[in-house]
């Protein structure tokens, strides 16, 4: 009998390595899909004075279906996770900070914390435990700067190109000082030159003697003013070199950009009109330059006219003119301009077309008839009621 030659069969089941791998990737993926619902939202930096308290806003997001959250906050170490604040086990927090540090806010989804008596500047950043927080999942944490002054102005306006801007700025000094000089300083990469300096004119960059001044008479004011903006530029306010925005509250500047765009005037009110019935028409314009508003006129003479102004915040002002016109068929078809004239002469133009329904008196003195006129009559009431 000849012998079989019996060929092995391969091994269909996985070996236990090839089993722990696909265990591993499923588990590191499953993990992995988990931690990216997770997120925290909150500021890069805060500046508050030396000794004083600080609330940190913040809110997180978290997968869907889970509950039970406990908010751990972490001062930022190389190589530990310190914690400043848990809401499970105080006992794990840093001892110089038991005590100094409470969750604040009542919505469900807020990390916010206070922090008593902050004397040092610290990172500081939120999470849930050492695998799950802003600084493994998002890289982001807040720097609580400690500073005796903080400024306070917007970080973007746009001006006008060739007319001024106001740029509006506040500080505060924890042991004030009346006689401190005040400068406002240019941004650039490799200088910060004056371009105004409140106690020596002298030192200001040529470009801007005799154009910038300070304005607003409150005694914490460090509002600027900038006569003829051309170019885009980048400034930040200070008492010298050393003590400014950029260097004691994390590199605070405002970015100025010059356009035309955004203050174009803007008409309001010139629907369809019924001759006879007088209506209000607005013209609004938005400026930069509070001390010197732009003037508005309109083309259409002999309308009781008023105008008023509002600061609407930002750096931004907006002057309003509101015509009460007196609409006749005359001007039917005809362009109402109103014309926006800013502080160096430059002028900028809105008009609409007038639409104007002639009343039956207007029909009657050019010849139209009765029986026309009673149904222009009635074509009115039922636009009226339309």
């Amino acid at each position: 009998m000849q012998n079989e030659v019996i060929m092995p069969q391969r091994e269909m089941n996985c070996s236990e390595w090839e089993r722990r791998f696909i265990l591993f990737i499923f588990q590191g993926w499953i993990s992995l899909s988990f931690c990216e619902d997770w997120s925290f939202t909150f500021p890069e930096s805060i500046t508050v004075f030396t000794g004083s308290s600080v609330t940190i806003p913040c809110t997180f997001t978290s997968p869907k279906g889970y509950s039970d959250v406990h908010i751990i906050w972490y001062t930022y170490n190389v190589f530990s996770y310190i914690q400043v604040f848990n809401s499970k086990d105080p006992s794990a927090v840093l001892p110089k900070y038991r005590g100094r540090t409470f969750l604040v806010g009542n919505d469900t989804n807020s990390c916010s914390l206070r922090i008593d008596g902050v004397i040092e500047n610290k990172y500081f950043y939120p999470g849930i435990n050492d695998n799950i927080n802003s600084l493994k999942l998002q890289r982001k944490k807040v720097f609580v700067i400690i500073s005796d002054w903080i400024f306070v102005f917007p970080k973007f306006i746009q001006a006008l190109n060739g007319s001024c801007v106001e740029i509006p700025c506040s500080f505060t000094y924890k042991k004030h000082n009346d006689d401190s000089n005040l400068i406002w300083f240019g941004y650039h990469l490799t200088h910060y030159p004056q371009i105004f300096n409140k106690r020596n004119p002298t030192f200001v960059e040529s470009d801007y003697k005799g154009h910038t001044s300070l304005v607003g008479n409150r005694p914490n004011s460090c509002s600027l003013r900038i006569d003829n903006v051309q170019h885009n530029e980048q400034y930040f306010p200070g008492i010298s070199s050393y003590l400014n925005s950029y260097t004691l509250n994390n590199q605070k500047i405002i970015r100025v950009k010059v356009t035309d765009s955004v203050f174009i005037p803007l008409i309001k009110g010139a629907d369809y009109m019924q001759e006879g019935k007088t209506v209000s028409i607005f013209c609004t314009v938005l400026h930069t330059c509070s001390s010197s508003p732009p003037s508005l006129e309109w083309n259409k003479a002999g309308h009781p006219i008023s105008v008023r102004h509002e600061d609407i915040s930002g750096g931004y002002w907006t002057v309003q003119s509101e015509i009460r016109y007196s609409p006749s068929y005359q001007d039917h078809n005809t362009s109402l301009e109103c014309t926006a004239t800013f502080q160096n002469g430059k002028q900028l133009h809105q008009n609409t077309i007038l639409h104007i329904r002639p009343s039956c008196q207007y029909t009657l003195i050019f010849g139209v008839t009765g029986a026309t006129c009673f149904a222009m009559f009635l074509l009115n009431i039922c636009l009226c009621w339309r």
